[in-house]
């Protein structure tokens, strides 16, 4: 899965214009069922699988919302962590962890409007990867982000110590 998504978010950095981005940030909350954005929609995911098209969809309007934030390829990024940094709310942050995938839309669409206004680092990779899999049955996604976000952080002279359990 990881060349389709390095394929999308190729296309996303690359082949966007500024009039595609205006679009995609006007769209509705349902992009795949959205005609006025069809068309760029289908120059970013003609060749993608069936199953992963409205999760993508709903990919590329977020990254209209959110084009201006730098990009780079953090090795660790969090969505979880940067939403904290930037002072999203507890109360926030809980309703997103909680959204089942039909809803996901609404609730990313804030989060991404608000990460836009506080001009956050972002991977897109990483963003792509973790949409995707929203509804993996261990929702290892919102753990990972509840990790980030409500985790304490290490400073730097400290280290996780890892603790070996013999039976």
């Amino acid at each position: 899965m990881s060349d389709y998504i390095r394929k999308f978010v190729k296309r996303l950095n690359d082949d966007l214009r500024d009039t595609d981005l205006s679009r995609l940030r006007r769209a509705s909350n349902d992009p795949s069922n959205d005609p006025r954005i069809f068309d760029i929609l289908a120059r970013l995911t003609f060749d993608m699988p069936k199953q992963l098209k409205t999760s993508l969809d709903l990919i590329a309007t977020l990254y209209a919302l959110a084009y201006q934030c730098p990009e780079r390829n953090i090795e660790r990024f969090n969505l979880g962590k940067t939403l904290k940094d930037k002072g999203w709310t507890d109360l926030r942050f809980r309703a997103l962890l909680n959204t089942d995938r039909e809803n996901l839309n609404f609730r990313l669409r804030q989060v991404f409007k608000f990460i836009n206004s506080k001009g956050a680092v972002l991977n897109w990779e990483t963003i792509t990867n973790h949409i995707l899999s929203w509804s993996h049955p261990k929702k290892w996604v919102q753990r990972t982000w509840a990790e980030g976000f409500f985790a304490p952080e290490l400073s730097d002279n400290q280290e996780i110590k890892e603790t070996h359990h013999v039976n």
